[in-house]
């Protein structure tokens, strides 16, 4: 195909280092959040009985436990981040899957074409390899034989003429040989009749001769009788 496949971007393992840093910076600020919380919840039960907690010391708690979860937040906006650019990333290797898939797929396709076209041709190949041809059935001139009449075909080397269009050489040989005793043929078929019919002719006027000689005989006898008759 004309299409170009499109590669498909490797995962970054710095994003997983990121990832990773990240969940151990909320891990540590979560356990910070919850000990102070616990710390100060197990001041406020120890000493809810004597006395009430100083109030400045609970607000600067409360400050504190602010200010780790102000930390948190840019670590929450930047999973964020790296979530949608995850995201983002995963739709564009879907994207280039199916891309690649539905290229695949046509290759498949392809191939299997090729491969019906390609036993198809062998086929036709085998065909022609049994296919007897009517020259083979024909009598014609030896090899010897028309190497005699045709010698400047009988070349060796790089010369040599292949055997398809030595073959042909032979076919068109025996075409002309077998021109000229046909017309060789009917040259003396014609002879023939010429000297059929002149004999024809010839044996026309032998019978008439014989029939002139046998009324001549004929003739001769009665006057023979003839004359005898009067002597």
């Amino acid at each position: 195909m004309d299409e170009e496949i499109p590669p498909i971007a490797e995962q970054q393992p710095a994003n997983w280092e990121k990832i990773d840093a990240i969940a151990d910076r909320l891990m540590l600020l979560a356990n910070q959040l919850l000990e102070s919380k616990l710390s100060r919840t197990s001041a406020s039960s120890s000493t809810s009985s004597t006395m009430n907690p100083p109030e400045e010391s609970f607000v600067d708690e409360l400050e504190a436990d602010e200010n780790l979860i102000l930390l948190a937040a840019p670590l929450f906006a930047r999973l964020k981040s790296i979530n949608r650019s995850s995201s983002s990333m995963v739709s564009s290797f879907k994207s280039q899957t199916q891309l690649i898939r539905n290229q695949v797929d046509q290759i498949h396709l392809d191939l299997q074409n090729l491969i019906y076209e390609r036993r198809h041709l062998e086929k036709e190949i085998k065909k022609c390899q049994d296919f007897e041809s009517e020259y083979q059935n024909i009598s014609i001139h030896s090899l010897e034989e028309y190497f005699e009449r045709n010698p400047e075909d009988k070349r060796d080397g790089p010369e040599e003429i292949d055997g398809h269009e030595l073959m042909i050489k032979r076919l068109k040989f025996e075409l002309s040989e077998r021109k000229r005793f046909e017309a060789e043929k009917k040259e003396l078929l014609q002879k023939k009749l010429k000297l059929s019919k002149e004999n024809d002719e010839k044996k026309s006027k032998l019978d008439e001769l014989e029939k002139q000689l046998d009324r001549f005989v004929v003739t001769a006898k009665e006057i023979q009788s003839k004359m005898a008759n009067q002597v």
